[in-house]
């Protein structure tokens, strides 16, 4: 057994092959007491453009984009929350990030990375969706 961390050189991310790193939006990329700002009222209000969401630090973008981009990582992140609130706070690093994948609204709203978008895993006859990321 490795005493190294993960990501240092002989630690155990150094040998995998692949990676999956789910992030949970409130509470790990935003605080707390940011996420649960966000009430029915005020979720309507960036649903409709009239109030931002909060946003991960600008060192935490950093880092989302920076995990995304290594090709061993798949990276998603998760939250309830609804997808245009997601998407105001982390829309600049989703777009700069294709390999960044989002799961919002319980799961019924997915932004795929794109090392996923592909139809191997879809049913024989289907088509990959716009609501997917396709």
């Amino acid at each position: 057994a490795t005493t190294a961390p993960p990501a240092a050189p002989g630690g155990g991310a150094a040998i995998c092959a692949s990676r999956a790193i789910i992030l949970d939006y409130g509470g790990t990329l935003v605080p707390d007491a940011a996420a649960a700002q966000i009430d029915s009222v005020a979720a309507y209000a960036i649903a409709q453009g009239e109030r931002r969401s909060p946003t991960p630090s600008p060192e935490v973008k950093q880092a989302l984009a920076t995990l995304a981009a290594d090709p061993h990582n798949v990276v998603f992140v998760v939250s309830g929350r609804e997808r245009a609130d997601l998407l105001d706070s982390l829309g600049d690093v989703l777009d700069a990030s294709p390999d960044l994948g989002l799961a919002a609204e319980h799961g019924f709203f997915v932004k795929w990375p794109r090392a996923l978008r592909h139809t191997a895993h879809l049913p024989r006859g289907a088509r990959p969706t716009a609501a997917f990321g396709a």
